[in-house]
């Protein structure tokens, strides 16, 4: 590690200081994901400016997408290219400091697998709860 270290990074940041959010989900798009850009819906639009109108500053963005596909379509596995991404929603996580644009159809919940064990719970005819572990 220390042989590494003494070599230097070539890293360089994705976006600059005061990048706006569309800026920043464009260079994430781009050049992580493989994509051509961002569709914006109006009501992300509007929601991105009312944030703004708060005195909420453009900073770090995480994106909520499915974890399926570098797109916002679970069925492109692989590494996609050329999509473009529907931005559905803007929300702000202001105590984290950062702004959640929503692609596609994703729920913002706690993550839960393809398949959770709380759907095999049961109560039976004698009131005995099956399938807790």
């Amino acid at each position: 590690m220390r042989a590494r270290a003494d070599e230097g990074t070539r890293s360089r940041p994705l976006y600059g200081p005061g990048a706006t959010t569309e800026t920043i989900l464009d260079k994430i798009v781009g050049r992580i994901y493989g994509g051509k850009g961002a569709v914006w819906s109006e009501r992300a639009l509007a929601q991105l400016d009312r944030l703004r109108q708060d005195g909420e500053p453009d900073g770090p963005v995480c994106v909520a997408k499915t974890a399926l596909s570098l797109s916002a379509d679970a069925r492109l596995r692989g590494r996609p290219s050329g999509f473009e991404v529907p931005v559905r929603d803007v929300t702000r996580s202001a105590g984290a400091g950062f702004t959640v644009v929503h692609i596609g159809t994703i729920e913002t919940m706690p993550g839960l697998p393809r398949h959770p064990a709380a759907r095999r719970i049961d109560l039976a005819d004698d009131g005995v709860v099956r399938n807790l572990t």
